[in-house]
């Protein structure tokens, strides 16, 4: 079962939009800082999840986590764009097992069509 734990202030700050803030400041800021966190979670060696970045499709965009731990499995949300969340039984009810597949699939895409 997968726990969540409270997103970094540095995540925080860097994926949300301020007051009066220019959108494509703010844009231009959140994807800088996904990308770092993506760069990262690809070169993770085969096998390994801790620092993996994993996505779940939610209305019309993804919902977006960082896997912090794996054992125990922990997730910290990234809130990326529209900061979508998985609703709370489907976070409970996330083995290892099931971010080890997801992460293989994100570099199965990656092999087939380059940066993912």
């Amino acid at each position: 079962m997968a726990t969540l734990v409270p997103t970094t202030p540095d995540i925080v700050a860097a994926m949300t939009f301020r007051d009066n803030e220019d959108f494509d400041d703010y844009d231009k800021r959140a994807t800088a800082k996904l990308n770092e966190l993506t760069a990262r979670s690809n070169t993770l060696p085969e096998g390994e999840v801790k620092g993996a970045v994993i996505g779940f499709p939610r209305a019309d965009g993804r919902a977006l986590y960082l896997v912090v731990n794996d054992k125990p499995l922990k997730l910290m949300h990234l809130p990326y764009g529209d900061a979508w969340h998985i609703d709370a039984p489907t976070l409970r009810g996330l083995r290892l097992a099931d971010v080890q597949q997801r992460v293989r699939g994100n570099r199965a895409l990656r092999s087939i069509f380059g940066r993912h």
